[in-house]
């Protein structure tokens, strides 16, 4: 996959979209959001 850079503010939205759907979200939930979030990122989830 390669590596897109999304600009700064969009970034941050995204970002503030996927932590308030963490918050209200269900394990199964959490789970994905975390794997999407990696994928978008190129993050591990070593530390999350």
């Amino acid at each position: 996959m390669s590596n897109v850079l999304l600009p700064m503010d969009t970034s941050r939205q995204l970002l503030r979209a996927l932590k308030t759907r963490y918050q209200a979200a269900s394990k199964a939930e959490k789970t994905r959001i975390l794997t999407l979030y990696t994928i978008l990122w190129c993050d591990t989830r070593l530390f999350l």
